[in-house]
C-alpha cells in the first residue's frame, strides 16, 4: 500500500476539526454577523491542537525510534539448538 494511502487518524481528527472551525467561523461572521469565537468552535480548536500535538508526541508503530532519533533493534534470540533460560536461571 502506498504510504500517502494510509490513514492516520489524528491528522484526520485534527484536519477535520480545523475545517469546521475554520468554515464555522467564517459563516458566523460574514453571513449571520453574530459573535465569532462560540464554545463549539473553541472545542474544536483545542481537539485540533490536540490531535496535531498527540500525532507529534507519539512514535508511530511501523518505525520505532529511541530519544535520540536512531531505530531501536530487536533484541537477540536464540539460535536453533539452545534453550530459553528459566526464569530462576537469569
Amino acid at each position: 500500500m502506498p504510504r500517502w494511502l494510509k490513514v492516520q487518524p489524528a491528522a484526520v481528527g485534527s484536519a477535520a476539526a480545523a475545517v469546521y472551525v475554520a468554515a464555522s467561523m467564517l459563516y458566523r461572521a460574514v453571513i449571520a454577523h453574530t459573535g465569532v469565537f462560540e464554545p463549539d468552535e473553541l472545542v474544536a480548536a483545542i481537539a485540533a491542537v490536540y490531535a496535531l500535538w498527540a500525532r507529534t508526541v507519539v512514535t508511530p508503530l511501523a518505525r520505532p525510534r529511541d530519544k535520540g532519533g536512531r531505530p531501536l533493534t530487536l533484541r537477540a534470540t536464540a539460535t536453533p539448538g539452545e534453550h530459553w533460560p528459566q526464569p530462576g536461571q537469569m
